[in-house]
């Protein structure tokens, strides 16, 4: 299944000018999309039950790029020192489209 969002579209969200991270992007974006279609119950298809059949909304690509630069600016393990909450726009996003509960960000 292609991407809800390229890697151009995160490079231009973060404002970077060169390819030498892209494939840690392809990564992050996999990790936001998988972690969105986990809290949704949703696909990223044009399916008529559980996707976007008039393709994927711009705020749900929002979302994934908003996640996906939560990824790539805190690399380092979470600890009880070091803990990062989820990017909340992104939780507002899932809960909009949730076919199940998404719980507190």
């Amino acid at each position: 299944m292609p991407q809800a969002v390229t890697v151009n579209d995160l490079k231009a969200h973060l404002r970077l000018n060169d390819g030498s991270e892209d494939a840690l992007l392809v990564g992050f974006i996999d990790a936001a999309e998988a972690t969105f279609i986990n809290l949704t119950g949703r696909t990223l298809d044009t399916n008529q039950t559980t996707g976007f059949p008039t393709g994927i909304p711009e705020n749900v690509k929002h979302a994934i790029k908003l996640l996906s630069s939560h990824f790539y600016a805190v690399r380092e393990s979470y600890t009880a020192d070091r803990l990062e909450a989820m990017a909340f726009g992104f939780v507002a996003v899932c809960r909009m489209y949730a076919t199940r509960y998404v719980g507190p960000g």
